[in-house]
């Protein structure tokens, strides 16, 4: 793959889906780094140590909605309290085995998620997101 991905985020309480997750990302060779957090509180204190840092956000971030600690819908709204210019430079993708049109109308109305994907996703969906969002 041409275009390489500075970071990605996966949020996901599920070992195995973020070792499918990782595998995917691997063998695209599409990002220089993938950082894995198990729920939302340990990605928004990995994003504000960034943001201190002032080091570039991660590219895309992959949530999982239901975790422990905090699920998606808190880390959104923890999400919302970095600076909205460093925010842009992200896209934030919800993952869901969830078939409840509930969190689907939710998550289409933050205007932070950029899409709604099934999980686990796969090279094809890696490569449509990196064509639309590069």
């Amino acid at each position: 793959m041409k275009t390489k991905i500075n970071k990605i985020l996966l949020i996901d309480d599920s070992e195995p889906i973020n070792f499918i997750h990782r595998y995917i990302l691997d063998e695209l060779g599409c990002v220089d780094e993938i950082i894995t957090k198990e729920n939302g509180e340990e990605a928004i204190d990995y994003l504000i140590s960034l943001v201190n840092l002032k080091t570039q956000l991660p590219k895309f971030i992959f949530i999982d909605i239901n975790m422990p600690r905090m699920n998606a819908w808190e880390f959104i709204t923890e999400y919302r309290k970095i600076d909205s210019q460093l925010r842009l430079q992200s896209f934030v993708f919800l993952l869901t085995s969830s078939i409840d049109p509930t969190d689907l109308e939710k998550a289409r109305g933050i205007v932070e998620i950029n899409e709604v994907r099934d999980k686990p996703f796969n090279e094809m969906v890696i490569q449509e997101i990196i064509e639309k969002y590069r």
